[in-house]
């Protein structure tokens, strides 16, 4: 029997440039588990996209409506710990770099493009939390502090397809955030 290819999954991101990865990779080294870092695939989720029987070329239009449509400024985020997010179930838990409060323009691009997207092509509502996950593994027992927070300017989100089970990420397309 032959199996199925993966079913590729999209996802609105942020992808750091190049200093701020360099500054993840640091505080990987120092503070981490010892897992691999995921350096290729390092990104900020905004809102995943709900998967959807249109044909390849209206799910793609769909999702550049969404983007085209998002008028917000450039916005600073400032990461401050590293955790364990526990998955039942499973072993290799995402070891994630996070933020409180002071995260909330991302919290407010998400829900702007979960409004923007068509109702088909959105996830329930959940709590968004922004993250970046760097690892995945048994974990810190506790959360970790960074005694030098890693910031990071927000410039533009991308549209990622991920080839489930394959590990690959590929950028579709980008749309730059208003520099107000």
């Amino acid at each position: 029997m032959a199996r199925r290819p993966p079913s590729p999954f999209h996802f609105f991101a942020a992808l750091p440039p190049l200093p701020v990865a360099d500054q993840i990779a640091t505080a990987w080294q120092r503070f981490g588990t010892g897992e691999p870092l995921r350096r290729d695939k390092l990104h900020l989720t905004l809102i995943p996209v709900a998967q959807s029987d249109l044909p390849p070329d209206r799910l793609q239009a769909a999702m550049q409506a969404a983007g085209d449509l998002i008028d917000l400024p450039a916005f600073p985020l400032t990461f401050d710990r590293l955790e364990t997010w526990p998955q039942r179930g499973r072993q290799d838990h995402p070891l994630v770099l996070t933020c409180d409060a002071a995260c909330q323009p991302a919290a407010r691009l998400s829900r702007a493009l979960r409004d923007a997207l068509p109702d088909d092509l959105r996830w329930p509502p959940r709590p968004f939390r922004p993250h970046v996950t760097l690892a995945l593994g048994k974990g810190f027992p506790d959360p970790i502090a960074l005694p030098m927070p890693i910031t990071w300017q927000i410039r533009q989100l991308t549209l990622i397809q991920s080839l489930r089970g394959k590990g690959h990420h590929i950028a579709l397309m980008s749309w730059p955030l208003a520099g107000r």
